[in-house]
C-alpha cells in the first residue's frame, strides 16, 4: 500500500483536507460519480432519497475529522498517484419510495485533486454496508 495511505494522520491534517474541499463545493468544483456501471450504490441511493446538489453540499460540508476513516491509494490504472479519504457520517433523509424519514449511515470515499486546479470528485456516496468493518480513526 502506498506510504502516504499509511502513515500516521494528524486532526488537523484532516481539517486542511476538509476546508479544501469545502471550497471546492461553495465554488462548485466538485462531482459525485453516477455512472451506472461502476457506481451503481451512488446512483441508487440518490434516487432513494432524491438528493440533489443542495443535499450533497450539505451532506459534505457537514464532515468533520471526527467522521474520517483512512485515507487509501487509487488502485485505478493511470491514477495510482493519487489519495482517496474515507469518511462516514450519520444523518436522516427523506426516503421517496417509503415517504418517510430514514436515519443513514453513508459512507463517502473523495479524490481531492489540487493541480492543476483544485477539483473534488465523491467517488463513493451511499449508505455504508454494515456487513463490512468500519474503523474511525484514532488520531
Amino acid at each position: 500500500m502506498d506510504e502516504t495511505a499509511q502513515r500516521k494522520h494528524t486532526k488537523e491534517e484532516i481539517q486542511r483536507y476538509l476546508k479544501s474541499t469545502f471550497t471546492c463545493i461553495k465554488a462548485k468544483l466538485y462531482t459525485v460519480s453516477k455512472d451506472s456501471k461502476t457506481r451503481g450504490k451512488n446512483v441508487s441511493f440518490a434516487r432513494v432519497y432524491d438528493i440533489e446538489s443542495e443535499e450533497y453540499e450539505e451532506l459534505f460540508l457537514s464532515l468533520t475529522p471526527d467522521n474520517f476513516s483512512h485515507a487509501t491509494q487509487n488502485w485505478k490504472p493511470g491514477f495510482q498517484h493519487e489519495l482517496l479519504y474515507v469518511f462516514r457520517v450519520d444523518t436522516t433523509f427523506f426516503n421517496v419510495i417509503t415517504s418517510e424519514y430514514d436515519d443513514v449511515t453513508v459512507y463517502i470515499k473523495i479524490n481531492l485533486l489540487e493541480t492543476p486546479k483544485m477539483y473534488c470528485t465523491y467517488i463513493s456516496c451511499h449508505e455504508a454496508d454494515e456487513t463490512k468493518p468500519f474503523d474511525y480513526y484514532q488520531y
